[in-house]
């Protein structure tokens, strides 16, 4: 294709093979070239050399230009190659763009691109400057070597409403600029600094590209974490530094949090990417893919069940390049804390351990419901789950796992799931129209079983409340819609219908909209009857949802529901203390780990309850 090739040779004479190859490795003058130790195998003695062109290993037979060079060392293939050089200096390549708005967008993207280069400057200058002492005293307390702060690009916001604003400002860059990469914030016409007094964490993507900014708290504000708007879903944090790690060691580890990910690197797991508290998605497999084929996902002992869900297993079976494996810490514990704790070893102990994630997901689901009650689990949900994997070997593969994990015979799970197949086919054939009559669907509307078919239990108390406030909310509030989607997601048990008219109304706020607002036509979910019923009832009730601080409420009631659940997980502790310390000598050992869980639940619990004093 010329476009490609004018692009690569474009590249090629753009780049100086030492300038590219000098950003990894240490290069030495030898007999009047460059060398040195191959960065594609062990060795102590040079054998990479550089010559005008290309490079050659006189060891491993490694040969190439700039660009293999960047496809073997990061792992990616040669279109990406071309985009990752093209980006990192600056090489316009409209060739590679669909229209001339394409380029216009690519240009408009590298100006956003420099906005957030400078304010990375910015933010590790006040690091290191006198205003800097109080995220350096917090990045020590927690562990992080000072040697590391240059090389992760560690900085400070100031506690200051307007500082980043001005100083960008008088570099030439306008607010909606600074707004639109999340480095201001606009409201009710004034413009405010949109991280200040937090540590400052910078987020790349795969190709190493600056995109966003993470904050960390430093004082006293509600949000300890804050994010730039960026796409999580296709971003894996840490991935332009684990790809090499992850080839070298066969394996990648996956965390929530980026602190996580960066504390386990600093400990010589540099194979770790951090999934920035999304669930796995799709866009991370298939990142993943390009490096490794042994994946480990590194669970605190707290958020097992909610992340090893059945979606996940589904979506893993369509990349079967992948393993996936589940380590999961002691309750109480994240990668950080363990680490500090108990270190290196005990970890590599952790991953020795590791389930595979089919038995883990199973595994989680049976623990959550008693023995009589395994029957109705596997008709609501493993038949749904299995009758969607069209796959007939896997599927069959899966039935047995689930046999054998529940010990109901397989042959009549076979049956339930050709049971459900059946009367899907059946109520498919019933709601669809012969082809002359067939009309537009309503937007968003499905035409096979979906979220606005399904039965829906009723909302607690706790429920009912957060989800009236999410209906009379205003964007003028500025309510943190991801913390908000993440409790929806991971925390809230509520049924998928209820998921469903959340994501709407979100949506809606993100829109500029009010949900209270909007006709009942607006939403889609409308069709079911519970949520007509609920918005009713909602208007009648218009007073009662009437406050001066809604996000503060929002907060009040995950916190609440954060204390129900760990009130839960302490009863539950407690009743397994009784059956150990009754059991035989061996419960002992056992009595003292559940006795060590308790305490850490106890911390916990006064923790969120403090926060909830906070919060009145």
């Amino acid at each position: 294709m010329p476009g490609i090739e004018d692009v690569k040779n474009r590249i090629l004479k753009k780049i100086p093979l030492e300038t590219l190859v000098g950003e990894f490795v240490n290069l030495t003058k030898k007999a009047g070239r460059y060398a040195a130790c191959c960065p594609f195998h062990e060795e102590k003695t040079p054998s990479f050399y550089l010559y005008d062109d290309h490079y050659h290993c006189f060891g491993c037979g490694a040969h190439g230009d700039v660009i293999s060079f960047v496809q073997s060392h990061q792992g990616l293939g040669f279109i990406d190659a071309l985009k990752w050089l093209a980006n990192k200096y600056s090489i316009p390549m409209p060739e590679l763009e669909r229209n001339s708005r394409d380029f216009k967008e690519w240009k408009k993207n590298a100006k956003l691109g420099k906005i957030l280069l400078e304010a990375q400057e910015y933010f590790v200058a006040n690091l290191n400057g006198p205003q800097g002492q109080v995220a350096r005293e917090y990045l020590l307390s927690r562990g992080f070597a000072i040697e590391s702060w240059s090389e992760i690009g560690f900085g400070y916001a100031a506690d200051s409403s307007q500082e980043l604003i001005s100083e960008l400002q008088g570099r030439g860059y306008g607010v909606a600029e600074l707004e639109s990469v999340s480095l201001a914030s606009v409201f009710q016409g004034r413009s405010y600094d949109f991280f200040r007094h937090r540590l400052t964490i910078p987020i790349r993507d795969t190709h190493g590209r600056l995109i966003a900014f993470g904050g960390r708290a430093l004082g006293q504000q509600q949000q300890k974490y804050k994010n730039s708007r960026y796409d999580k879903s296709s971003t894996l944090f840490a991935m332009d530094k684990a790809r090499k790690e992850m080839r070298s060691k066969f394996r990648a580890i996956v965390v929530e949090g980026y602190l996580d990910a960066l504390k386990m690197h600093q400990y010589g797991f540099g194979e770790t990417v951090a999934c920035q508290g999304t669930a796995l998605t799709r866009d991370h497999m298939r990142s993943l893919k390009s490096a490794t084929g042994m994946v480990y996902l590194l669970f605190d002992g707290d958020q097992a069940g909610r992340n090893a869900s059945l979606k996940l297993v589904a979506d893993s079976l369509d990349h079967s390049e992948l393993q996936f494996r589940v380590a999961m810490l002691p309750m109480g514990e994240d990668p950080d804390s363990f680490l500090r704790e108990h270190g290196k070893e005990a970890l590599d102990e952790v991953f020795s351990k590791a389930q595979e994630l089919i038995d883990f997901a199973i595994t989680q689901k049976l623990q959550q419901s008693h023995s009589g009650a395994i029957p109705s689990l596997i008709n609501k949900e493993f038949v749904p789950w299995l009758s969607n994997v069209r796959d007939p070997i896997q599927r069959s593969f899966l039935i047995e796992k689930v046999s054998r994990l529940t010990g109901v015979e397989s042959r009549l799970i076979s049956n339930a799931v050709a049971g459900k197949e059946w009367q899907e086919e059946k109520q498919l054939e019933a709601k669809e129209p012969p082809s002359d009559e067939k009309s537009p669907q309503k937007a968003g509307q499905q035409a096979n079983d979906d979220p606005l078919s399904m039965a829906s239990s009723p909302l607690s108390n706790l429920a009912f409340e957060f989800f009236g406030h999410l209906f009379y909310s205003r964007p003028e509030e500025q309510i943190d819609y991801e913390v908000v989607e993440s409790f929806l997601e991971n925390s809230l048990e509520v049924d998928e219908l209820w998921h469903f008219f959340a994501k709407e109304m979100i949506a809606c706020l993100k829109k500029g909209l009010s949900p209270f607002e909007q006709d009942q036509g607006y939403w889609v979910s409308s069709q079911a009857s519970q949520v007509i019923e609920f918005t009713s009832k909602l208007k009648q009730l218009k007073l009662a949802f009437k406050l001066n601080n809604r996000k503060k409420m929002l907060e009040r009631l995950m916190l609440l529901d954060r204390q129900n659940k760990i009130k839960n997980t302490i009863t539950s502790i407690k009743d397994s203390m009784v059956i150990a310390q009754s059991g035989s000598a061996e419960g002992n050992g056992e009595w003292k780990r559940l006795g060590q869980h308790f305490l850490r639940a106890h911390q916990e619990l006064r923790r969120v309850q403090k926060e909830l004093e906070n919060t009145k």
